[in-house]
C-alpha cells in the first residue's frame, strides 16, 4: 500500500482592506488583488456571473 502525502497547505493572502455591502463583502490583498463573496444576483461580486459565492473569488477587471 502506498502512503499518500498530505496536500500542501495553501498560503492565505495578507488582507489589507475589507468592505461590506448588505449581502456581499470584498477584500483587497497585499498584491492588490480583490476578492469578493456573498450574494451576487446583480453581478456585484465581479466574477462575471450572478451565482452566489460562499467563498472568496477573484474579481475580474476589464482589460486596459
Amino acid at each position: 500500500m502506498t502512503a499518500l502525502a498530505a496536500p500542501a497547505a495553501a498560503e492565505a493572502p495578507v488582507i489589507e482592506q475589507v468592505a461590506a455591502g448588505a449581502y456581499h463583502s470584498c477584500a483587497l490583498d497585499e498584491s492588490r488583488h480583490v476578492w469578493c463573496w456573498g450574494f451576487n444576483g446583480q453581478g456585484q461580486i465581479g466574477d462575471g456571473t450572478t451565482a452566489a459565492r460562499l467563498a472568496p473569488v477573484a474579481v475580474q477587471f476589464p482589460a486596459g
